[in-house]
């Protein structure tokens, strides 16, 4: 009897500490994967998603008498919650390009830096006034494509 409990005094033990290690591998690949999925996203592929946003959205607001053009653009690049919280609103501008108008001339004084996390600073020379532009994008990665989730500056 006395060998019977201690056999099973081991197999409980030998039992436990492997269950702490799975628990612990477990729990490594966890945090493996969310390392992992945070050194997926990379400023460059998000600033070329942003260049080539406002290489399509500028002469598409500059050209189009048509809001559905504009629109589909947006669709495009952006989140759904962001165009929803912009639709909402009655702005009196266009907060992609904080104006009312846009201008071709704008592409060749556009550019695009990354400012914080996930964040990033647009800015262009305005050909009305020659003031300089800023608007910051929070983009996100969703699934293999980069969106514009949010505008920090948006009034």
């Amino acid at each position: 009897m006395i060998v019977n409990n201690n056999f099973n005094s081991i197999l409980l033990t030998f039992g436990l500490v492997m269950s702490l290690i799975n628990c612990s591998s477990e729990l490594n690949n966890e945090q493996n994967t969310v390392f992992v999925k945070d050194n997926s996203y990379k400023n460059d592929e998000a600033i070329a998603m942003l260049n080539e946003f406002y290489s399509i959205y500028i002469p598409t607001v500059e050209s189009s008498m048509d809001e559905k053009a504009i629109i589909e653009v947006q669709d495009k690049y952006c989140k759904a919650s962001l165009l929803i919280k912009i639709r909402n609103r009655e702005l009196k501008y266009d907060p992609f390009l904080n104006a009312q108008d846009a201008d071709q001339a704008w592409l060749q004084s556009l550019n695009i830096e990354a400012v914080g996390n996930h964040e990033f600073k647009v800015t262009y020379i305005s050909s009305f006034d020659g003031e300089e532009v800023q608007i910051v994008h929070v983009v996100e990665k969703i699934g293999d494509n980069y969106l514009i989730a949010d505008i920090k500056n948006l009034k």
